[in-house]
């Protein structure tokens, strides 16, 4: 397989496919709580979330990176030439395609 990854001698992480009938969709949310203070930071409390759903429709829409650009960013300068040598992955999940309906029931 020849990718512009491999072509730039980047050696690539492949995830494993998704299991189920539907194809994937994901939305990045970033939630901040003023009311709460992060006891490192002494900044109110953050909190990065990925919520990934069953999608209507995926065709024509781009895959979403298996790590945000901040969060890669942090990675690469927190272990520096460690992941230098590798091609981050793609996910599954769509970016933004049409909702398919979900129920999620929790019972007590």
């Amino acid at each position: 397989m020849s990718t512009p990854a491999v072509a730039a001698g980047l050696i690539p992480i492949r995830l494993a496919g998704p299991t189920g009938p539907a194809p994937a969709d994901a939305v990045e949310l970033h939630l901040v709580d003023p009311s709460r203070t992060d006891t490192w930071s002494g900044q109110p409390r953050q909190v990065m979330l990925t919520v990934t759903y069953p999608a209507a429709d995926v065709r024509d829409r781009a895959t979403q990176p298996w790590l945000p650009s901040g969060a890669e960013r942090a990675l690469k300068a927190r272990f520096g030439g460690a992941v230098d040598s590798y091609a981050l992955p793609e996910t599954h999940s769509a970016d933004r395609p049409p909702v398919r309906p979900v129920l999620l029931h929790s019972p007590g």
